[in-house]
């Protein structure tokens, strides 16, 4: 037995069709935790029968069952399918098995063998003995390796029966037990039978012999009753005659009885007639009344809605107040803002430093320039002195000294020059950037205001939007509640029959949930409300007449009416309406709009009812149309307006003050409002959501408030620019000017170069000029240092008057922005102020809306009160003469007592001739079934007979012996033969059942001896196996199995002994992980070696393994793989290692499991 192929389809997280195929060697799962792998291990057990729930990790095995993700729906069922190739068992003759098992969401299951559908015992049936049992070592799970060695020695035993092949054995011997326990319990059965049988067999016997007794005592009887029935007759026939002529007095009494009650009806029928027309005078005022309540009603609702309207109002002026305050505090503070602007505006500053302060640093500039003059005059007298005392001693190298100092000097101003110069390119460059990003910015500004502008604009379209759209909601949700209100109203005014008469009423509170009570005929038809006068009108009082389906039904509403004193009702039998109600055709014409019952709807099976009850009435445009036209059709006719030509003639017509409210009225009013509900519904629908409109509102102010900050940082960032350019404009022009200054200073030095004298002076001038020289330096560097100070301070002082400026000149804008502000402030106050003026007045209105539906309610239920006292007046006079009828339908009932006893007597007077008469039919049968004689020919004969009375006698005298006899079964003489040949039967069933029981007591016996034989030998090879396998995955170690009873084969214990290498023998417990997976292991490979299994699933088993384990794990597992298939699940890459094919399990969808597969055979080849 090879497998071939597994298909999954809905079976836990495979949701799609999985088909995978099976090569012989080793077949390797792998995936990541969750991916689905241990699903396909569950999957083959499932479908091998596996029915413990627990097992296939479930709490109930609708669990296998694909349950659906977030994105898509659970599946119905979970189907799983399991192909074997080159099969070779004897029970089932087929070289290919297919097995399949598919289980519903109501838990049931079914399974299939080749397509064919079968039990779940023929599936156990035909993979016992093979491994793969419901017991079998074929399939090892997640945590299920340790449950082999942890179980009890007695649990132990099923697998090793699987392995050693007794099985099926087990299963016989089970067998032959259930059958002998049957055959038990029928043998007890026919015992219990046989004895009931026997017990009837006797009562029967002594019952036959009484039954021919009893025959020969009637045959004496019968002859008897014949003389006896010969009198009876004679002397009916004379009793007949009697009761004939009694008859014929009793019908003259009765016809002046019913003359008597023809006069009272009459009566009561004028009476009756004043009744029904007070009747439809209290039915008017009823409706009157039921009108004045929807009024009253109506103005409630409207008082309600105008109340929450005024709480409405209420709220949004004190939200407007509190707007506007908070607008009045920012506008005080943009004008605190523009106060302290003006401050700095309005300041008398010219704008740089006060003429005594420019005085003073011109004065010092000056002296600074003069003192800077006289010292180089000193130090060039200086010089010249100090050359003129040299000029003796030097020659041409003093001369050329001097000329080389110069040199110098104009070296060293032509390079502070040159570094000046570059110093100058460098701040015009960064002069002409920030000139540069100046004029960017400027024109980002005017950007930015353009933008603030058009969203102070879209902003202020925004906000009057988001109001108009909260004012339509409020409309829409207030019409929407209204019609709510008003649908709900009149659909109570249908349901509680409201416009129905007291006596419908009644009839409806008592059988409304009675089949055979079908309503009004008004709530029984929908007409368009264009025809809805005319239909009224052709109906007529007949709108009002109750449909019963039966005329049984009709009866009894009749009495429930009558007793009850409710009045009266008409009522329509829908049974009595069974032929279509046709109409002759009419001719088409502009004018005549065809038959009212064309233009009504109603159920098919009141159809026919409906049409005969309103009849041919024709409807037209108008009267004037209907006047013209009527001698051309021979029916009557109503118009659209409700006028209605009688076909005698007569015409009906006219308005009403107040229209009359009608159920049909009604029934039209209300498909109007679900119209205009509907429409409404829709319409706030597309109107959208005002959060979605003010979320974008809130969210643009957002963005506008925003872009205004920016815009303020902007301007900030822009002045500070604007600063520094001033600033650095100051710099460039100091620049300049030192830059001209060391130019006239080099031009100097050169000619004076170009002068240069040598005159020779005394020692004592140059000595003097230098004093003087030095003298004078120094008082001009003390001075130099404190106007330097000076002229510090009145720089910085005029670099703060500059800022200052700008500060001033950028005053204005924010005061213009500041301005603007408040102006839209004051507008925004404006506008709610004018709201808020309105709201006011809206509320004043309110409230006298309010105060005016209060007015209504309170003059509608004195209105009420007034129509309660009318219709108290209108019932008293209908009650008198009610009494009145009743006077006249007492005495009317006292007549018809009368002819009822008359009636009586004649009905009972026929009813014995009715029964003379059938006993003389009876006799006449009995004569010609019993006797065989006719009735004229018996009744001729002249019988000479005794007198009745001793004919009587001697009956008696034959029944007292027939009673004393009691109860005879006629029966008995047949049964009591029934009953021999039943209990002859049954002791030959008692025998066959013993002589069974011996059999399968035999057959039990030759089971249990193969079955301990069997068992011996396996276990005996089974215990070699498991010594060798322990010592090859241990590398040493001893192990061994024993029985706990060898006595007992059959129910013995096994008891499995492990002592790993270096270890002392200890209980399988105290086994590390690895420990247990390997002996386990060991005691499976036994099983494997003994009888290889078609193919082996092992879930998971490696997890506890270290790698020099799993590479004695998986060798051995190859060398078994030459006689099994086997399907490893596993995350070790060793394991994988020895795997012919490998299936990938992973989820590319979430919680949808699929397959990828390699074969390495064809991995290597390429």
């Amino acid at each position: 037995m090879f497998l071939k192929e597994l298909t999954i389809k809905g079976f836990k997280s495979f949701l799609n069709t999985t088909k995978l195929d099976f090569f012989h060697g080793v077949t390797a799962i792998v995936g990541p935790n969750g991916s689905g792998k241990s699903n396909i291990s569950d999957a083959i057990r499932w479908v091998l029968g596996e029915t413990s729930i627990k097992t296939l990790r479930g709490n109930k095995m609708e669990d296998v069952i694909f349950t659906g993700t977030d994105d898509i729906k659970p599946v119905g069922f979970a189907e799983v399918e399991i192909k074997f190739s080159e099969c070779e068992l004897e029970r089932f003759p087929y070289s290919e098995i297919v097995v399949s098992r598919r289980v519903y969401r109501d838990g049931e299951s079914e399974y299939y063998i080749n397509k064919n559908k079968v039990r779940l015992k023929d599936v156990r049936e035909l993979f016992m003995d093979t491994g793969l049992g419901r017991d079998g070592y074929s399939i090892i799970g997640q945590g299920q390796i340790d449950n082999v060695l942890s179980t009890k020695p007695e649990d132990r035993r099923f697998i090793f029966e699987e392995a050693s092949g007794i099985s099926k054995f087990r299963y016989k011997r089970e067998e032959a037990l259930t059958k002998i326990k049957n055959a038990n319990d029928d043998l007890d059965r026919l015992t219990d039978v046989y004895s009931e049988i026997k017990k009837n067999y006797e009562r029967l016997k002594t019952e036959s012999s009484k039954a021919k007794e009893y025959t020969e005592l009637a045959i004496v009887k019968k002859d008897l009753e014949l003389d006896l029935m010969y009198k009876n007759l004679i002397k009916n026939a004379e009793d007949r005659k009697k009761l004939i002529d009694s008859i014929e007095i009793f019908e003259n009494d009765k016809k002046r009885e019913n003359d008597n009650i023809v006069k009272l009806k009459e009566d009561s029928k004028e009476i009756e007639k004043k009744i029904d027309e007070l009747s439809i005078v209290i039915d008017n005022v009823s409706k009157e009344k039921m009108e004045v309540i929807r009024s009253f009603t109506e103005s409630k609702g409207n008082h309600r809605l105008e109340a929450e309207n005024i709480k409405r109002l209420e709220s949004d002026i004190s939200t407007f107040k509190s707007t506007i305050e908070t607008n009045l505090e920012k506008i005080e503070q943009y004008k605190t803002a523009n106060k302290e602007l003006a401050i700095i505006l309005n300041s008398t500053d010219d704008g740089g430093l006060s003429s005594d302060e420019k005085k003073k640093r011109a004065e010092l500039l000056e002296k600074l320039d003069a003192m800077s003059k006289n010292l180089e005059a000193l130090r060039d007298k200086m010089m010249s002195e100090n050359l003129s005392y040299n000029k003796s001693k030097l020659d041409f190298d003093s001369n050329k000294k001097r000329e080389e100092f110069y040199d110098e000097r104009i070296e060293n101003l032509e390079s502070s020059l040159d570094d000046l110069k570059s110093t100058l390119e460098i701040s015009r460059k960064d002069f002409e950037d920030l000139c540069e990003s100046l004029e960017k910015k400027h024109e980002s500004l005017k950007e930015l205001e353009s933008t603030i502008g058009e969203s102070r604009e879209t902003l202020a379209r925004m906000q009057k939007e988001t109001q108009e759209f909260n004012r339509n909601k409020e409309n829409l949700e207030n019409k929407i509640r209204n019609y709510k209100y008003e649908l709900a109203l009149k659909n109570n005014i249908l349901e509680q029959y409201q416009l129905s008469g007291f006596s419908n009423k009644k009839v409806n509170e008592k059988f409304k949930n009675d089949k055979g009570y079908l309503a009004e005929v008004t709530y029984n038809i929908d007409v368009d409300s264009k025809y809805t006068k005319a239909i009224e009108t052709a109906f007529g009082a007949k709108l009002g007449y109750i449909i019963t389906r039966t005329q049984n039904d009709a009866k009894e509403m009749v009495e429930f009416l009558k007793t009850n004193k409710f009045g009266r009702a008409t009522f329509l039998p829908l049974e009595l309406y069974n032929k279509p109600a046709n109409f002759k055709a009419l001719r088409p014409d502009e004018d005549c709009l065809g038959y009212a019952a064309d233009h009504l709807k109603t159920s098919p099976e009141l159809e026919n009812l409906i049409r005969s009850v309103l009849g041919p009435i024709v409807i037209f445009k108008d009267l004037k149309s209907a006047t013209l036209k009527r001698r051309e059709y021979n029916s009557s006719i109503v118009t659209l307006d409700g006028e209605f030509l009688h076909f005698s003639g007569s015409i009906t017509g006219g308005e009403g003050k107040k229209e009359q409210i009608t159920p049909l009225s009604i029934k039209n009013e209300i498909k109007a409002l679900k119209t205009d509900l509907n429409a409404n519904e829709e319409a706030l629908k597309k109107l959208g959501d005002v959060e979605a409109l003010i979320n974008n509102f809130n969210s643009f102010k957002e963005k506008y408030d925003s872009g205004v900050r920016d815009y303020e940082n902007y301007k900030i960032e822009f002045a500070k620019d604007q600063n520094e350019k001033n600033l650095m404009e100051d710099k460039l022009g100091a620049i300049e000017e030192r830059k001209a200054g060391l130019l006239e200073e080099l031009k100097k030095i050169n000619a004076e170069k170009s002068s240069i004298l040598i005159d020779e002076i005394s020692d004592e001038a140059y000595n003097k000029s230098k004093t003087e020289y030095e003298s004078y330096k120094s008082e001009f560097e003390k001075f130099k240092e404190s106007a330097d100070d000076t002229l510090r301070e009145l720089n910085e002082k005029e670099n703060n008057i500059k800022l200052f400026l700008y500060k001033k000149e950028n005053a204005q804008s924010r005061i213009d922005e500041n301005n603007l502000q408040v102006k839209n402030l004051e507008i925004e106050n404006e506008n709610l102020k004018k709201t808020l003026e309105e709201n006011k007045k809206m509320l004043e209105e309110k409230g006298e809306i309010k105060d005016s539906l209060f007015k209504s309610m309170t003059e509608f239920e004195e209105k009420e009160k007034l129509i309660d006292s009318k219709t108290n007046e209108l019932y008293k006079e209908r009650n008198e003469l009610r009494a009145k009828f009743e006077t006249l339908s007492i005495q009317e009932d006292s007549i018809r007592e009368n002819i009822t006893g008359i009636n009586e007597k004649i009905n009972s007077d026929n009813l014995k001739i009715a029964r003379i008469d059938e006993n003389l039919e009876i006799k006449k049968n009995d004569l010609l079934n019993e006797y065989n004689i006719s009735y004229d020919e018996f009744i001729s004969s002249e019988r000479e007979t005794a007198s009745l009375r001793e004919l009587t006698q001697n009956i008696n005298e034959i029944n007292s012996k027939i009673e004393l006899m009691g109860p005879v079964n006629m029966s008995a003489i047949a049964g009591y033969k029934e009953a021999l040949e039943r209990k002859t039967f049954y002791e030959k069933q008692i025998a066959d059942c013993k002589d069974s029981i011996d059999d399968l007591l035999s057959i039990l016996k030759k089971i249990n001896r193969d079955m301990k034989s069997q068992f011996n030998e396996a276990f005996v090879e089974i215990r070699n196996n498991f010594k060798y396998v322990f010592e090859e995955l241990f590398n040493g170690g001893k192990a061994d199995l024993t029985m706990t009873d060898p006595d007992d084969p059959l129910n013995t214990g096994i008891q499995i002994i492990a002592k790993p290498p270096g270890k002392k023998e200890q209980q399988l417990s105290l086994l590390s992980g690895g420990e247990k997976t390997l002996t386990a292991m060991a005691l499976l490979f036994a099983f494997l070696k003994l009888k290889p299994s078609p193919f082996c699933i092992l879930d998971e088993i490696d997890a506890a393994l270290d790698d020099a384990n799993i590479m004695r794990y998986t060798n051995f597992l190859r060398k078994l793989s030459e006689d099994s298939q086997f399907l490893i699940i596993t995350h070790r890459k060793p394991t994988l290692e020895v795997a012919d094919t490998i299936y990938g399990v992973c989820m590319r969808k979430k919680g949808i499991s699929d397959i990828i597969s390699m074969r390495i055979e064809e991995y290597e080849e390429e």
